[in-house]
């Protein structure tokens, strides 16, 4: 019988009933069978009662087999009897989905059941085998036909194994060790299964330990109290049940405390296993050999499991709040915001920190029991290098822009100035200069001059001293003064001026250098070009080009711009 779909998910390992109670069986069936007389063309009833003063030796194997199943089978005739084998592996099937890259191989410890109808012909079992039908009850076709085919060849031959002996039971019993070894589908440790099957089966699943699991009756172990299953939870990760007004009660007190690493079992043994972790990983973290353990927090309950437990939606999201902050805190690669009154963390490390808690938890939560972990993707490859060094390993990619999740204030992640674009040259405030470095920064202080709109520094080949940048902006490359687009040149015309006349001051460049005439170039009064070069200091800015434009009596050529980066 397919259980009703539960509102709770339960682990998939649920512990046995300690107080287990089954209904009376009873030994009357009522099915409606493909196999009624026409005459009838109706639902049969018959009792094992009944038919048990009957002669047939037929009827009477199928009345003693219903005495031994008898929640497992119904009588269709006389003749005719269907058997609802539940399918339970040992150990559970587990089963991936490659069309699925998506989700994570699962381990099913239930699966939907099959339905076995024997039809037993007048000639048998002298003469001929039990006609049987096996099909998948409900709509998942998980079983494939090809196999459900040798089962049926199975029966057959152990027909003629037993020199045609009544075999109803040998074959029930061998479907049923069949299905415990998930009729050999795993038979690399791992079925494929189509991708359509995915959210029926594991639903499936999760229902059945549900249903079974409320049925039992369990002792809690915080109050001693003895309750049904459905007043009851089985924590995920190892099964120890409590009763749920207890759950909710402690953890509750805990998540309003702020005491979030100890929402976890509260089974001495479970502690005691949590605190020998804790002890190792703080001496791993003191002997500096516990980098990746620091990062995170010790595994508590996931939220879902809270929600199912019974905690409200607001305790559940302050919890996972604490969780976060107290994880960023641990994190050594947070991102903070500069500001001092503010101190909230960057976007992209909260982005980070949701990423990891999302992937099976990634040491922030604690796993269902029999959990199926992917195995971590392969590390990257070492960066190659020509020298004696050993190699080194790509460092972690962040970007320079950051933006606080508090205040929405967008800032420089190397200088933690507001930010200032991506050609700027920056650094951090407590670094110190190589001297390599320091030998750059002189050198664009003496020959460059930024523009004054991203301050980006711009070094002039040869030309003009009106540039522009390629922000847009017109400026002197004297003086690093603003130029009014319409008319640049009025700045170098205006008398009492600092640049007045010295439009062509330097016209020579860096280096002395005058780049020779462009062919086809001549005439009075021609217009010519001046081309100007970025340079940016220790790979923290890219170059962008500022062209200088002027207007002379004599010929000049136009110029290209040239990219350099210092």
């Amino acid at each position: 019988m397919t259980p009703p779909a539960p509102h709770l998910l339960l682990p998939s390992s649920l512990p046995p009933p300690q107080h287990q109670s089954r209904p009376p069986s009873t030994t009357t069936f009522t099915t409606t069978s493909s196999h009624t007389p026409p005459t009838t063309n109706a639902m049969t009833t018959l009792s094992a009662e009944s038919l048990s003063d009957s002669t047939d030796e037929r009827t009477q194997e199928l009345v003693t087999i219903a005495s031994i199943y008898p929640d497992e089978l119904a009588l269709n005739t006389p003749f005719s009897a269907t058997v609802t084998l539940p399918v339970t592996p040992r150990p559970p099937l587990t089963a991936a989905f490659p069309a699925r890259p998506d989700t994570a191989p699962v381990a099913l410890s239930h699966l939907p059941p099959l339905e076995l109808t024997f039809e037993l012909p007048a000639s048998y079992p002298a003469a001929a085998p039990p006609e049987v039908a096996i099909r998948i009850a409900g709509d998942t076709p998980w079983l494939p036909a090809a196999r459900i085919a040798a089962l049926q060849a199975e029966i057959n031959n152990l027909w003629e194994e037993t020199d045609h002996s009544p075999v109803v039971f040998a074959a029930i019993d061998h479907v049923q060790q069949s299905a415990e070894r998930a009729f050999d589908l795993a038979g690399d440790g791992m079925c494929e299964l189509a991708p359509e099957l995915y959210e029926p089966l594991v639903e499936f699943d999760r229902a059945t330990k549900t249903q079974r699991f409320r049925d039992g009756t369990y002792d809690c172990g915080i109050c001693l109290h003895t309750r049904k299953g459905w007043h009851c939870h089985a924590l995920r990760s190892c099964t120890h049940v409590f009763c749920r007004s207890c759950l909710v009660d402690y953890y509750s007190v805990l998540i309003r405390e702020g005491d979030v690493s100890g929402v976890r079992c509260l089974d001495t043994s479970c502690v005691k296993k949590a605190a020998t972790a804790a002890a190792a990983a703080a001496a791993d973290a003191a002997e500096g050999d516990g980098e990746a353990a620091g990062a995170s927090l010790p595994p508590t309950l996931p939220p879902d499991e809270l929600r199912e437990i019974g905690l409200e939606e607001a305790e559940v999201q302050r919890y996972v709040t604490l969780k976060k902050k107290k994880a960023l805190q641990k994190d050594r690669d947070t991102i903070y915001c500069p500001r001092q009154w503010c101190q909230g963390p960057a976007e992209s490390s909260v982005r980070a920190l949701d990423q990891a808690m999302k992937v099976t938890g990634n040491g922030y939560w604690l796993l269902p029991r029999d959990a199926i972990i992917p195995p971590p993707p392969p590390p990257p490859a070492p960066i190659a290098t020509t020298t004696d060094t050993p190699p080194a390993t790509p460092a972690k990619k962040l970007e320079k822009l950051q933006r606080c999740t508090a205040c929405a204030l967008a800032f420089c992640r190397i200088c933690h100035a507001s930010w200032h674009g991506d050609y700027q040259i920056c650094r951090a405030p407590d670094a110190e200069l190589t001297p390599e470095e320091r030998a750059n920064e002189e050198y664009l202080r003496a020959h460059t001059t930024p523009c004054p709109t991203c301050a980006v520094p711009v070094l002039k080949s040869h030309g003009c001293n009106h540039m522009v940048c390629t922000c847009g902006t017109h400026f002197c490359f004297l003086c690093s003064a603003f130029l009014v687009a319409a008319n640049p040149y009025a700045h170098f015309n205006t008398r009492g001026g600092e640049c007045y006349q010295r439009l062509w001051e330097g016209e020579e460049g860096d280096g002395g250098e005058v780049r020779a005439p462009a062919e086809g170039a001549a005439g009075e009064g021609a217009a010519g070009e001046g081309a100007g070069e970025v340079a940016g200091a220790a790979g923290q800015g890219g170059g962008r080009a500022g062209g200088g434009h002027c207007r002379e009596r004599g010929a000049r050529a136009a110029a290209g711009a040239r990219w350099a980066v210092a």
